[in-house]
């Protein structure tokens, strides 16, 4: 089992060696004024790099985008959406806890609000 898992570790190896190498001459493309082939070897290194990824093995919402899109490229258009679908929640649900952390509930900000005022009350009459 393990020369499989090395194959796999040296395939993604390889893999993002070619991905990089394409986005090394898109960079060169681009600083010549080649905007037009740049781009096109900037798709072809994310159809390459989530080539083989999954929806499952992604949380990034980034990411998840761009495998839908090499998706629906392969006509897998229930892949794309799944991928899309996956990607909304993990917005709204990094959205809904940092709200969460950011500011209490308004009933906490009440009585926050309320026991300053009774402390700052306290320390005053304790100074007179």
């Amino acid at each position: 089992m393990s020369s499989i898992s090395n194959n796999n570790t040296d395939d993604d190896e390889t893999i993002e060696q070619q991905v990089l190498e394409l986005k090394r001459q898109a960079l060169v493309l681009k600083q010549q004024g080649d905007t037009n082939n740049a781009l096109q070897l900037l798709g072809q290194a994310r159809d390459l790099e989530f080539s083989s990824k999954k929806v499952e093995d992604l949380e990034d919402p980034t990411d998840l985008k761009k495998l839908a899109v090499v998706l629906k490229k392969k006509g897998d258009i229930e892949g794309a959406k799944h991928a899309l679908l996956k990607a909304k929640q993990v917005v709204a649900v990094a959205h809904n806890s940092s709200s969460e952390e950011t500011s209490p509930p308004p009933q906490q900000n009440v009585q926050k609000v309320q026991e300053e005022t009774s402390r700052t009350d306290k320390e005053e009459e304790e100074e007179a």
